[in-house]
């Protein structure tokens, strides 16, 4: 076994070049070390994950993992695994990871994060950036950033709160936009086959649209809506409503229903049928805090239009009354 300590310093960052050759070492030694290594660094990646644990499933799922992985090792080295590992295991998010080496010299790991329709889930990247992910969400991205920029890559919804390092810009990729940064707090929606959208809370956001052709630099409470067909629209906004999810609420001010639907079959895993084409267009305006479930949030919609709605197993049918 690599000593312990050599490998916290490496996963903290902090080994010397002598370390760092000697886990580059062990790892060419044999495929278990390298697979070792994967798990503990899956782990270490999400430490700082912010996500609400139960004392419970902390316990249950720690034990598991401790029986799969790490049967003959120390209480020291258990000791700094536990949480991390626990909130790993916890926050139901696929995640995997690759090495790649260069040269005998070990220079990235890339970790992929997915949030499953129905959850949310937050964590800490290593610049100290803090990312919530709303549901249906993937994050990819490094655990050590490179030395001339922050870069990740979203398909779904996150927000951000960037630590600021202006030697260093903090670059969110979408399949429509890149959005540059220096520190700040910002919103991206990036679904597929929806529109993409940046919204800014805080400091200066570059957007660039349409593989660089366009750039947009956004003030607080702006928001750039961009489609391939329409091109891109600046807009005002309240930008606090827009994050509200990450605390779980909902809130819709003149959306149209077909893009509500979208938001609650991700948020409650639910299939919703629209019966009536005419109602997609139709515009509603409401808030529920985290504790709503969804059949209070049609209630509330109905109390904004004249619709209707049933259950059918787990499709709901929403129509004109």
């Amino acid at each position: 076994m690599m000593n312990e300590e050599i490998l916290i310093k490496f996963l903290e960052q902090s080994c010397s070049p002598q370390e760092l050759k000697e886990v580059d070492e062990w790892i060419q030694a044999s495929p278990e070390n390298r697979n070792q290594l994967f798990e503990l660094e899956r782990v270490w990646s999400l430490k700082n994950e912010l996500y609400y644990a139960q004392p419970q499933r902390i316990d249950k799922a720690y034990r598991a993992f401790e029986k799969k992985h790490f049967k003959n090792h120390s209480s020291y080295y258990l000791t700094f695994l536990k949480y991390a590992a626990v909130l790993f295991l916890g926050i139901f998010v696929g995640i995997r990871s690759y090495i790649v080496f260069h040269e005998q010299e070990i220079t990235e790991y890339v970790n992929q994060i997915e949030v499953p329709i129905g959850e949310r889930a937050s964590l800490r990247l290593s610049d100290g950036t803090l990312v919530w992910l709303n549901s249906g969400s993937r994050l990819e991205y490094p655990t050590h950033f490179a030395t001339d920029n922050r870069q990740v890559r979203l398909e779904g919804e996150a927000y951000f709160e960037v630590q600021r390092d202006e030697s260093l810009p903090f670059i969110v990729q979408t399949n429509a936009v890149d959005v540059k940064v220096l520190g700040t707090k910002f919103n991206v929606s990036s679904y597929a086959k929806e529109e993409t959208k940046v919204t800014l809370k805080e400091g200066k956001v570059q957007v660039d649209c349409d593989a660089g052709k366009e750039s947009y630099i956004l003030h607080p409470n702006e928001q750039i809506v961009y489609s391939e067909g329409k091109g891109a629209e600046l807009l005002q906004v309240d930008a606090n409503r827009i994050s509200s999810w990450t605390t779980g609420d909902l809130s819709f001010v003149n959306e149209p229903l077909e893009h509500i639907v979208k938001v609650l079959e991700r948020r409650f895993n639910v299939q919703i049928v629209i019966e009536d084409p005419e109602l997609s267009s139709e515009v509603f305006t409401c808030h529920s805090e985290d504790s709503a479930g969804i059949d209070q949030i049609l209630k509330l919609l109905q109390q904004t239009r004249m619709l209707k709605y049933q259950r059918n197993k787990n499709q709901i049918i929403i129509s004109n009354y």
